[in-house]
């Protein structure tokens, strides 16, 4: 079963159990203003029914020293530390977790300042491996369509008066994303890497711009032995970005010009031919995992 956790700030940050893979619910919700109704129940009838009504919506739950609702306390450098923009890594026993963070909503707070989320998404047994090295791969490869999709599932219920997770559509997202993806490779600068969790290891680090693996490492306690894969956010080859693409491709160019320079038998024709291959090699592997 996967497990959803989130830091996010409503009323401040908290720490979050958004709901599971095993739930037919189609949103959960955190409340905090419900004992207050209440209270006020108490001597009103009309706040009295209002939270009955509310007192039957499945409930995001908030973690506590006293509860951590499954979630590890290896886990809990992903919440409080920063360091890395994704990061996929085993926990203990049989969980594993990708967590992924800076995450921006549409919405922003009273005083007009956005609110920076992050969200945990981790499996308790080995038969949710694949999923999750699938969704590693996706996640990496397509960062800022997977931002946008889960910062529109979770938000603020103003009929409710707190915040609202869809996750029936989370639930029906993750699905989609194994279901129409049949490679766990990452495309890169430097070629493809392909995603495979193991245990005590940590199978992909992606450090954002201008931080050093060395900040992670520190940040997140982790053991630089361990990390299978370390990527540069900017060295991706986003397939959902092309901005970012044709930067990717610049430098590349530049790269292929600089080595041709170092070697002055190698042609000019290389140097295109080697950007038409790259060009290719990434169409051909977004096909394929479509």
């Amino acid at each position: 079963m996967l497990r959803y956790y989130s830091y996010y700030s409503v009323g401040g940050y908290k720490d979050l159990l958004l709901g599971d893979s095993n739930s037919h619910d189609e949103a959960t919700y955190y409340l905090p203003m419900l004992p207050v109704l209440e209270e006020r129940g108490k001597t009103d009838a009309e706040s009295r029914q209002r939270a009955e009504e509310l007192q039957k919506l499945p409930a995001i739950k908030q973690l506590t020293i006293d509860n951590s609702y499954d979630l590890p306390s290896s886990a809990r450098y992903l919440f409080s530390h920063a360091g890395y923009k994704l990061l996929y890594r085993h926990l203990e026993g049989d969980k594993y977790a990708i967590a992924l963070r800076d995450i921006y909503p549409t919405a922003k707070d009273e005083t007009g300042r956005p609110i920076p989320f992050l969200i945990v998404i981790m499996g308790d047994s080995p038969a949710d491996l694949r999923t999750l090295d699938t969704l590693a791969a996706y996640m990496a490869n397509n960062i800022a369509t997977t931002e946008r999709a889960i910062s529109g599932m979770i938000g603020m219920d103003y009929d409710k008066n707190g915040l609202r997770f869809d996750l029936r559509n989370f639930n029906e997202w993750i699905a989609s994303v194994v279901n129409g993806n049949k490679s766990n490779t990452i495309a890169t600068i430097n070629g493809g890497t392909t995603i495979h969790a193991f245990r005590d290891q940590v199978a992909l680090l992606v450090l954002p711009g201008g931080i050093p693996q060395e900040t992670a490492i520190t940040e997140q306690r982790l053991d630089a032995n361990a990390i299978t894969e370390t990527v540069r956010i900017d060295d991706i080859v986003a397939r959902d970005n092309p901005d970012q693409l044709a930067n990717t491709v610049a430098r590349l160019a530049t790269m292929l010009r600089d080595e041709r320079s170092r070697n002055k038998t190698l042609k000019r024709g290389l140097v295109l031919a080697a950007i038409c291959g790259f060009l290719i090699g990434i169409m051909i592997a977004s096909c394929c995992s479509h």
